[in-house]
């Protein structure tokens, strides 16, 4: 069993979610309140250690009202799943100075001097010899520390990798009235990509809103089998 993972995104009406420099603001305040609600109701948030460097997120819960007396509750402190097969991950960073304990999947050929440093703030836990084995790591955080629920926020790659893997099971995007353009812009989606359209992900749409000057859609990912956790 795996936990139920749903990717989130905003991007450009040409499917970017950063520009070559990696700018990536996007998001009206709207939106921004409905992934901290999203983000309230997981387990677990994921990000790729790319994401991590450039954008250096604290991965907490904010622009939302917590128990309605202005405390923080478990609800508040999603776990935080670095996906970092090199460990990159920076000792300073941010993620480390808000609530929620931090999970990095590495594998078995990364730094031990690293990870000594990094065991001191966070669980490192080697997922596979030469790349973070994905389905493991989903496996391991699933019987481990219950984790039933994990929003996806990763990059271009991240995001290709597991919806290839069939381990995305929703996806949600909010699309602004913009086009940055670029073919060094980062896509929603990135990685090797489908042959064809028979080899393509197939998705359903279950919802879709005006959100302020764009549109939030919601899709079902198709899969042949289901093995993710009932929620």
């Amino acid at each position: 069993m795996r936990p139920y993972v749903i990717l989130n995104a905003a991007m450009t009406l040409d499917g970017r979610i950063a520009t070559r420099t990696g700018y990536s603001s996007i998001s009206p305040r709207e939106d921004f309140e409905r992934v901290h609600t999203l983000r309230r109701s997981v387990d677990a948030i994921m990000i790729g250690s790319k994401t991590l460097i450039i954008d250096n997120p604290r991965l907490n819960v904010r622009y939302v009202e917590t128990n309605g007396m202005g405390k923080n509750t478990d609800m508040d402190k999603p776990y935080k799943i670095v996906v970092d097969g090199k460990l990159v991950t920076p000792v300073g960073a941010r993620i480390f100075e808000t609530p929620g304990k931090v999970i990095i999947a590495t594998t078995e050929e990364a730094s031990q001097e690293k990870a000594v440093l990094l065991e001191d703030l966070a669980v490192v836990m080697r997922c596979g010899s030469r790349r973070v084995n994905l389905p493991k790591l989903l496996e391991r955080v699933y019987q481990e520390y219950r984790i039933r629920r994990i929003l996806l926020e990763g990059g271009g790659e991240l995001n290709w990798a597991m919806l290839h893997q069939n381990l995305v099971d929703e996806i949600q995007v909010y699309i602004a009235p913009m086009i940055f353009g670029g073919r060094n812009a980062v896509s929603l989606v990135m990685g090797e990509g489908a042959v064809d359209g028979e080899n393509a992900i197939k998705l359903r749409l279950l919802d879709v809103q005006r959100l302020s000057k764009g549109v939030f859609l919601r899709f079902g990912v198709a899969k042949q089998t289901s093995s993710y956790a009932q929620v």
